[in-house]
């Protein structure tokens, strides 16, 4: 596939955090959040530019040295309240100036979301790539009886009726967004102006990979998690 073909990823990573001071630098399996990311949109084989959006020198000289693009994001994009479409949008307009030409399809990946794989950026990738989709999520399935409460505090079945329990393994499968690759056509993303713009559809990724580090608490489990998943990848990739 060309360049011209292949999708620009965006990586945002700003410095501030306040649930988990410096975050986007946090180790997992022996490597800072940001550099997890960038290595797995460089292994894509569906990724033409790997960017990191940052307000933070630290995390761009680390991304620069990891094979990333480095845009430096201006303060009124880096607050606690600034979206990440605000970071994808002032990427791709920083870069095209740079290279004269604007990316058919670009990518959000989240480096909060640590065992995302270069087969689940593929994926997602795919369907907008060949014109199936506007834009695309990676998503993991499950099968759980889900509840929520009603006014009144009574339990109220979702995605089942409350009645005689059935097997869960006989429920309809559900998805669960992974909160870790979104892919959009450009066009239709400038023009919505949100992620899910479009024809949407899901990217199906294992259930391990759909885990999201917001709290000291996920961090801590990511970290004793990294070595299930980072030494089943080894073993993958020696096997093919």
């Amino acid at each position: 596939m060309s360049d011209a073909d292949a999708a620009w990823v965006i990586i945002p990573a700003r410095g501030g955090s306040k649930g988990i001071p410096r975050k986007n630098l946090a180790q997992v399996g022996g490597d800072p959040l940001v550099v997890r990311a960038i290595r797995a949109a460089g292994d894509a084989s569906l990724v033409a530019k790997v960017i990191v959006s940052t307000d933070d020198s630290e995390i761009a000289d680390i991304a620069q040295a990891h094979g990333g693009d480095v845009v430096k994001r201006p303060a009124d994009l880096s607050g606690d309240t600034a979206s990440s479409e605000s970071a994808l949008e002032h990427a791709v307009e920083v870069l095209a100036q740079r290279s004269g030409a604007y990316p058919s399809v670009i990518a959000l990946l989240q480096c909060t979301a640590p065992f995302t794989t270069s087969t689940d950026i593929d994926g997602t990738l795919q369907p907008v790539i060949e014109g199936k989709a506007d834009s695309a999520f990676a998503a993991a399935p499950f099968k759980h009886f889900v509840w929520e409460s009603d006014n009144g505090g009574q339990a109220i079945g979702i995605n089942h009726d409350g009645g005689p329990r059935t097997r869960r393994q006989d429920l309809e499968a559900q998805y669960l967004e992974a909160g870790s690759v979104y892919a959009m056509r450009y066009e239709a993303f400038r023009a919505a102006g949100y992620r899910f713009c479009g024809r949407t559809v899901m990217c199906e990724v294992p259930a391990l990979h759909c885990f999201e580090i917001d709290t000291p608490e996920e961090l801590s489990r990511a970290q004793a998690l990294a070595h299930l998943h980072d030494d089943r990848m080894v073993i993958t990739e020696r096997n093919e």
